[in-house]
């Protein structure tokens, strides 16, 4: 579509000149073995590949559309869900042959190949009825926000408080859900309009950066 280029410059160039011409937010390029890099407003953002060893990489594409549509689906920002698709990227292209990126694998990419155990879980309003009074729950920004309705069914049971955190930086964030025993991704929008009057400021130190205490009495 846009024809060779001679460096990264004229690359930059020619992606950005294609962005314009179709009034995109942004464009992707998959460049291989060589990573990929995500062209949008200011300068370039580039993202080695995430394999150690690349051996085939036949449906590489497909993986990484899956993994933007899942990311930006859960409300990360175009870098977060870039990072998410590379990462699936680096499982897929590790394997000989047009292979998938199970969530075990994902997981293990994120985390050093540390093993997980999936556990079954019930739905989330059967998880809430399973819920003791008086607890505490941590949601996290991009990956979504408890809705109003599940607000409401906590406040129903007791429930007194939910804490809302920062962003966690790349992989960081993903090994920090991966070690939870259940998470939900709902809408945080909703949660918002619900309890925007309730938030106050509330700092404390890492694993988690916690930016409101929310109580939902």
């Amino acid at each position: 579509m846009v024809g060779s280029w001679k460096n990264e410059g004229d690359l930059t160039e020619k992606a950005q000149n294609l962005r314009r011409h179709l009034d995109l937010t942004a464009v992707l390029l998959t460049r291989s073995e060589e990573g990929m890099t995500l062209f949008s407003e200011g300068e370039p953002i580039y993202q080695p590949t995430r394999a150690q060893e690349v051996y085939d990489v036949s449906g590489a594409g497909d993986t990484v559309i899956a993994g933007m549509g899942l990311g930006l689906a859960a409300g990360c920002t175009m870098p977060e869900a870039m990072y998410l698709a590379n990462t699936a990227a680096g499982v897929v292209v590790a394997k000989l042959g047009t292979a998938v990126c199970s969530l075990q694998s994902w997981l293990k990419h994120w985390t050093g190949n540390k093993s997980f155990r999936r556990h079954d879980h019930p739905m989330p309003s059967e998880t809430l009825k399973q819920r003791k009074p008086n607890m505490t729950i941590i949601v996290t920004g991009a990956a979504g926000f408890i809705g109003s309705n599940i607000v409401k069914a906590l406040n129903q049971r007791g429930i007194t408080d939910i804490v809302a955190v920062d962003n966690l930086t790349k992989g960081e964030k993903f090994k920090n859900l991966a070690e939870c025993e259940i998470a939900h991704y709902l809408d945080k929008h909703e949660f918002i309009r619900q309890v925007r009057e309730h938030i106050l400021p509330y700092q404390t130190s890492k694993p988690f950066s916690i930016k409101a205490r929310v109580p939902i009495r």
